[in-house]
């Protein structure tokens, strides 16, 4: 018997597994396909929200946390088992916006500066970009990981501090006696436990025990150009659409929202649309070929922010899903604040309420506009 099983092996799953073993619990993990391989795995992993002063704050408080962590536990994983998540400062340069008071105002609630640059000094800052750019705005503190060097560095970690995986097991009943939990039925296999952490991103909604939220599977597809190594410094961001440099000149450019259930087939036309944003910012790309498309099944929300504590009629069943675009950037402080709840220390880098499932959460045009699709 285990005194927890999450259920999901995405990132804020083994966060949240990273956390609560340092608290001394047996840790299960299972995932109904190979661990870190869904939107984990996907996602271009800058550790920051695009455009946070457009978000919740509950979003940006939870990105704040994991913007000020991620480097130390980067260090960790590192030092621990060799595999290097490749945490590295790069710098944004953004490119499709004027100054609004909510940018304003988030500045000086969050303590971060975006800086006005003229067109010379967004050449010096990013040679590589296009040259057509009168002015843009500079973030110079944005870092990034990769996102499967860093999933297959905390899945060692964690196996060295003996928690279980079990991998391409479904879990397809939360066992429970009236409000108690019993533990989870997965490949006909009944797993006993004290408590269940439901952290399986865009198939949290699926279990019946969880019709009071609203998380559903947002489609996202990116490209992958290959370049000389350090060819491209600094992420670089138009109206929505992104590139990332990885230190070994791979260069990602995404990303897509698409509202198309669990389908998850990429497109020629996408693949299209993401090329000519990426050659529009970094004229140069076209001289490279793209070598990879994918695509990831995020678990939008509402409006972004997660639901993150314990159920509201079972005891010991624990949520921590719907963290929509930003499961990297929010799940360090997902996963933090939920073992305090689990453990009951008193909650200390976040409010609680904020998250819990009964928490309010107004839909966004955004989310209103995929479902409609």
């Amino acid at each position: 018997m285990y005194e927890t099983v999450i259920v999901g092996g995405g990132v804020v799953g083994l966060l949240t597994a990273f956390y609560l073993q340092k608290e001394q619990s047996k840790v299960c993990i299972i995932d109904r396909s190979k661990v870190g391989s869904e939107s984990s795995w996907a996602g271009g992993g800058i550790i920051s929200p695009l455009y946070p002063w457009l978000y919740d704050d509950a979003i940006n408080e939870l990105s704040r946390y994991g913007q000020r962590h991620y480097e130390k536990l980067a260090d960790e994983l590192r030092e621990s088992t060799g595999i290097d998540p490749q945490w590295r400062r790069s710098g944004l340069v953004m490119l499709d916006l004027e100054s609004t008071p909510d940018m304003n105002q988030w500045q000086k609630d969050f303590k971060q500066s975006y800086i006005k640059a003229t067109a010379s000094e967004l050449q010096d800052y990013e040679p590589r970009l296009n040259s057509k750019y009168r002015s843009g705005w500079i973030q110079k503190d944005i870092s990034q990981l990769r996102n499967p060097w860093m999933m297959r560095s905390l899945r060692q970690y964690l196996e060295n501090k003996g928690v279980i995986f079990k991998e391409k097991c479904e879990v397809t009943e939360i066992m429970h006696n009236k409000s108690k939990i019993i533990g989870v039925k997965a490949n006909d296999e009944i797993i006993e436990s004290e408590r269940v952490i439901i952290a399986s991103g865009a198939w949290s909604g699926l279990f019946k025990e969880l019709d009071n939220i609203d998380v559903k599977p947002v489609m996202g597809q990116m490209i992958l150009y290959k370049t000389k190594p350090q060819w491209l410094q600094r992420i670089v961001m138009k109206q929505g659409k992104y590139v990332i440099p990885r230190a070994d000149g791979h260069i990602l450019c995404g990303s897509t929202l698409e509202y198309s259930g669990y389908n998850k087939m990429v497109t020629r036309d996408t693949r299209r649309q993401l090329k000519q944003a990426a050659e529009e910012m970094l004229p140069e790309l076209k001289e490279h070929h793209i070598i990879k498309q994918w695509s990831g099944l995020r678990p939008g929300s509402p409006n972004g922010v997660p639901y993150i504590g314990m159920h509201e009629t079972i005891d010991n069943l624990y949520i921590n899903t719907g963290h929509y675009r930003y499961g990297v950037v929010m799940g360090l402080g997902s996963a933090r604040l939920l073992t305090d709840i689990v453990v009951g220390h008193t909650p200390s880098i976040v409010d609680p309420e904020k998250y819990a499932l009964s928490a309010k959460r107004v839909t966004t045009a955004e989310y209103q506009d995929l479902q409609s699709k």
